[in-house]
């Protein structure tokens, strides 16, 4: 649409040339665009370029000038990046959750592996109650890529991990987390997900007084 054709089939691509590229890039410029948006639209065009030029819709020419085009310089933090935690925030988190209570026990649990064992959000999420070997003392984790490691929680960690298994009991989902609703009713059978677990640190950060952390 931004080059003038009604849909993805009729574009014409072997006609793009790089002041196409250029004026496009310029107008995500004006328009406050972050550079890493800029250049991957750039380089999506790039490949564009490479598939017309091998279709012959293209000349060597062409593709060369709009192989040779730059993205756009610096760069842009993201807003929710956040940053490390400092020891006496991570007190503060804990003290938001009382974990007499089902949601405050949990939520402890929560922050207890992303601190004390390093788990990703959607790490965290994603623990197996078949997972969990306390006799060795480890947790079998999924990680990026498909990767199986295994971590090794401290005794304090144990500790609530053997509370909320009571609570919660063995029924439902194979996850270790599962929902909560108002009024401390647990739903086994609903894991939670990474972006639960996000939720459940932006809320207790809050309440902690806690700015915004990863």
């Amino acid at each position: 649409q931004e080059f003038g054709y009604a849909n993805l089939a009729e574009c014409e691509w072997g006609k793009m040339r790089a002041v196409h590229i250029l004026a496009k890039k310029a107008k995500m410029e004006q328009e406050g665009k972050a550079p890493a948006t800029i250049n991957l639209l750039v380089s999506v065009l790039k490949g564009v370029a490479k598939q017309a030029w091998s279709l012959d819709q293209m000349s060597d020419h062409d593709k060369a000038v709009i192989l040779s085009l730059k993205g756009a310089r610096g760069s842009r933090a993201s807003a929710s990046e956040g940053r490390a935690l400092e020891p006496n925030e991570s007190s503060k988190l804990f003290g938001s959750c009382d974990i007499d209570t089902t949601h405050g026990l949990r939520d402890a649990l929560v922050i207890a592996l992303g601190i004390a064992s390093g788990l990703r959000r959607t790490e965290i999420a994603s623990i197996q109650i078949k997972d969990l070997d306390e006799e060795a003392g480890l947790i079998r984790v999924i990680g990026k890529g498909n990767k199986l490691r295994n971590v090794y929680p401290s005794e304090t960690v144990w500790s609530l991990i053997r509370r909320w298994r009571i609570i919660r009991g063995e029924g439902g989902c194979s996850n270790l987390f599962c929902a909560i609703r108002k009024g401390d009713h647990l739903i086994t059978a609903k894991p939670i997900s990474g972006n639960s677990v996000y939720q459940i640190l932006r809320r207790r950060g809050t309440a902690a007084g806690v700015r915004n952390f990863t």
